[in-house]
């Protein structure tokens, strides 16, 4: 009589004999592991294309060239505004600011970016240029103000 252990499944002794006799377990075991773990990394694969191809298309992902574009266009969008409102304040602070108001006034729509590049009046202290877009949003703010500029 053997004093081994045998392990007793709900199927009886025999079942744990048969495995370990069995010649291809090893073949059966990397059979399972590759299908276990092959399902899981196809699913990730998929589910991280998935989740790039839904992020970018509909969720408003960026990659960081466009975020940088999209910085630049802001920022020169912020100097234009900044530089608008100091024409605008310029030109109420100006002692003859009525009559270039009114000169603004009798040009052409679309030579009023001109005239006020001309005047100087985006040119911020310590440039030399102008700012670009600023005359535009200057000429803008300007019509749509409905009180004249105080003079002092």
């Amino acid at each position: 009589m053997s004093l081994a252990f045998v392990p007793t499944t709900a199927f009886g002794p025999g079942l744990v004999r048969r495995w370990r006799h069995m010649p291809a377990r090893a073949l059966l075991f990397i059979s399972f592991v590759v299908c276990v773990f092959g399902t899981m990394v196809a699913g990730l694969t998929g589910g991280g294309a998935a989740t790039v191809i839904v992020g970018f298309g509909w969720g408003g992902w960026v990659t960081g060239g466009t975020a940088t574009a999209m910085a630049n266009t802001a920022a020169a969008g912020a100097r234009a505004d900044l530089a608008a409102v100091y024409c605008v304040a310029r030109l109420r602070n100006d002692p003859a600011g009525l009559a270039k108001l009114a000169s603004l006034n009798q040009v052409e729509k679309w030579a009023r970016v001109n005239f006020i590049t001309k005047g100087g009046w985006t040119t911020l202290p310590g440039m030399t240029e102008p700012v670009t877009g600023a005359a535009d949003v200057c000429s803008q703010q300007l019509m749509n103000e409905t009180r004249p500029p105080s003079n002092g």
